[in-house]
């Protein structure tokens, strides 16, 4: 008879398809959203949003009515008080201001990231949250500012957007944020102005035409009038506050010194490469239909 030996797989291989690029992708997408379904599982679990039967048996796969009378949840013993008992501690320690070593921190962390991220996925990555599609074990800023509160950080990525230290590809479905050439040079002397603390923005819209004008010729006074109408046709437009399109202290600026061309634009405190390539056609026009000669550097 014939001897026993080790026994070899044999495989097939087909010919690639000319849509396996596609296939794999959604195997890869499929892949990610049952990932991410399992976390929010994990996660409603952990916060009692739903009876504790339930919720484990979805996670294993199967469908329980809740059981009404047995779990925290169903019973009322999770009182209304833990949820915000929970929410105080996460909230206790937490820093109310970003400083320029934050700045730098998220500035690394999109350049050490194993691959491009919106900036939702950047602030989980920072924050240091379960739901971040890179851990720990993929990059050292993991949780780099866990504590800063996650507004705060939202706020920190746009000025950095702003200022043109990152670049947000709104064209791209999931609006990417990659580092600008400004952004990787950047150190932390460049990045000094992110340790003022930074005023309300209402507060800041409501004192500062009251304060920064003061100084302006009525000339000037009558250019900043117009900046700031354009200021809020623009942010209707957009949908946005009056100061993400740009601070009364930048339109304040722009008036008093009437750039005449992009370059000397670019050089208006806070109003960086984005900005200027945004709304710098629209500005320049402004300051050409006041028809007031631009002033002396």
């Amino acid at each position: 008879h014939a001897q026993e030996g080790n026994r070899l797989p044999c495989l097939h291989l087909f010919p690639v398809e000319a849509n396996a690029t596609e296939q794999l992708q959604r195997v890869l997408d499929n892949a990610a959203h049952r990932a991410k379904t399992r976390v929010n599982r994990m996660m409603t679990y952990a916060e009692g949003r739903r009876c504790r039967h339930a919720a484990l048996a979805a996670h294993l796969g199967e469908r329980l009515d809740p059981c009404d009378d047995a779990c925290d949840v169903c019973t009322g013993e999770r009182a209304e008080g833990a949820a915000t008992n929970s929410r105080q501690e996460r909230s206790a320690g937490k820093r109310s201001v970003a400083t320029s070593a934050d700045a730098i921190a998220v500035l690394k962390a999109v350049a050490s990231a194993p691959f491009s991220v919106g900036k939702t996925g950047l602030i989980r990555l920072l924050e240091g949250s379960i739901q971040s599609r890179i851990q720990r074990d993929r990059s050292p800023y993991f949780g780099a500012l866990g504590d800063l509160p996650k507004s705060k950080i939202d706020e920190l990525i746009d000025r950095l957007v702003d200022d043109g230290f990152l670049f947000r590809d709104l064209d791209h479905e999931f609006k990417l944020i990659r580092l600008t050439k400004q952004g990787a040079a950047a150190n932390p002397d460049d990045l000094v102005a992110y340790d003022e603390k930074p005023k309300c923005p209402q507060a800041f819209q409501a004192t500062s035409e009251l304060d920064d004008d003061q100084d302006l010729s009525p000339d000037e006074q009558v250019v900043l009038r117009r900046l700031q109408d354009w200021r809020r046709e623009r942010a209707d437009r957009d949908g946005v506050p009056a100061y993400v399109v740009a601070p009364n202290a930048t339109l304040t600026e722009i008036a008093r010194r009437r750039p005449a061309n992009p370059e000397k634009l670019v050089k208006i405190k806070g109003f960086g490469p984005t900005r200027v390539e945004k709304y710098g056609d629209e500005i320049l026009a402004i300051l050409i239909e006041t028809n007031i000669p631009d002033s002396p550097d």
